[in-house]
């Protein structure tokens, strides 16, 4: 199974960048509104195949319990959980970390009068532009501008500081030396190592499929924004069709109602069986965590990062929410994204709802080394 795995890391996904190079570089001039949406079918499946051909979140929870069962045959178990986070810290930077030292060097440059603030906004674009958008969230702003006047806004001595530390995180975690000194086992010892190494490689995995599909998400919005020139159905209102619906707009010039697209705005649910819940219901069908309180008020989940902070609770409720983290913070989100780093480099931990040990939020905690 590892072996499988390992081949499935390390499969190229030729199919779906042969795609997004081939409609980036044409300018959209598709002249029927049914071709448009037959070219987003395409493109959403082929994603679809290529970046989700598996669930890395089950790998995820199966490479955990594999190690914990490995590390129960050598430790304590109440030690088991507390050495899980240290192993899984990886010694190369992710995309997101590597994007977010790369914008704070650009801003200090603008801040010496090295650079302009264009040609900042340039450069950075030209490496990281998708990154905003890997959970399909249209920015109709300059993202890059946005984030390089936030982060000229802050003091430079600051922002060298972050600089810095980022710097000094290529050396994160010597996890295989931390096996070496806790297992006695060479053959234990041997398997933690092998699972570990695979374990890093599919959280990098899964950074890199979300910032592929940034580009994914990209290049569809300009499809939908050539499909409402055709059929003359508001932009925004096209994020709230299913694909099926779209087919049917084109061929048959078939529109949803007013009331379906204002529920849909209102409040969305996509269960397994492809049964659209809408409005409260969508409400409803989400309420489904159970915040159960012991008697000393704690809430209790799985660290990700070891650490021991305290500060004030920041619940981010929406992207304009991440404008009000400081220092002094520590942030709370249903989960994290390329769009949380300026406030994730910030605050002093994190805490989310969704996610697993191998979660944005996750190995961002342990680069930082801030506790999760």
């Amino acid at each position: 199974m590892l072996k499988q795995l390992d081949l499935y890391i390390k499969k190229p996904k030729n199919r779906l960048i042969n795609m997004l190079q081939e409609i980036s570089s044409e300018k959209i001039s598709l002249d029927s509104s049914l071709e448009t949406v037959e070219r987003i079918a395409s493109l959403q499946y082929t994603a679809l195949g290529e970046i989700y051909g598996i669930n890395l979140v089950q790998i995820e929870h199966g490479l955990k319990w594999a190690m914990e069962q490995l590390l129960l045959e050598e430790i304590p178990k109440e030690d088991v959980r507390k050495y899980i986070p240290y192993l899984l810290g990886s010694e190369k930077a992710t995309i997101g970390v590597i994007a977010e030292k790369t914008a704070l060097a650009l801003s200090i440059k603008v801040s010496e009068k090295k650079l302009t603030l264009r040609e900042a906004e340039k450069e950075y674009l030209s490496k990281y532009k998708n990154l905003n958008y890997a959970y399909g969230a249209v920015k109709k702003n300059n993202v890059a501008a946005e984030k390089l006047k936030y982060l000229i806004e802050t003091p430079l001595k600051e922002r060298i500081q972050l600089f810095n530390k980022l710097d000094n995180l290529t050396d994160c975690n010597k996890s295989n030396s931390l096996v070496d000194k806790i297992i006695r086992s060479h053959e234990i010892r041997d398997k933690l190592i092998k699972l570990n190494d695979i374990a890093i490689k599919v959280g990098d995995l899964r950074d890199k499929n979300k910032a592929l599909m940034g580009q994914v998400a990209y290049q569809r919005n300009r499809l939908l924004n050539n499909l409402a020139s055709l059929t003359g159905e508001k932009r925004e209102n096209l994020s709230r069709y299913m694909l099926f619906e779209l087919f049917e707009l084109a061929e048959n010039q078939k529109r949803l109602s007013e009331e379906t697209i204002n529920l849909r705005y209102d409040y969305v649910v996509l269960n397994r069986i492809e049964n659209c819940l809408i409005g409260d219901k969508a409400r409803e069908a989400t309420l489904v965590v159970d915040f159960k309180t012991d008697k000393n008020d704690q809430i209790k989940g799985t660290t990700a990062s070891m650490g021991n902070v305290k500060g004030y609770v920041k619940h981010v409720r929406d992207i304009s929410d991440l404008n009000y983290i400081t220092k002094e913070d520590i942030l709370v989100a249903k989960g994290t994204d390329f769009n949380f780093m300026d406030a994730m480099m910030k605050s002093k931990g994190f805490i989310t709802e969704e996610g697993g040990i191998l979660s944005h939020a996750a190995v961002i905690a342990r680069e930082l080394k801030n506790p999760v």
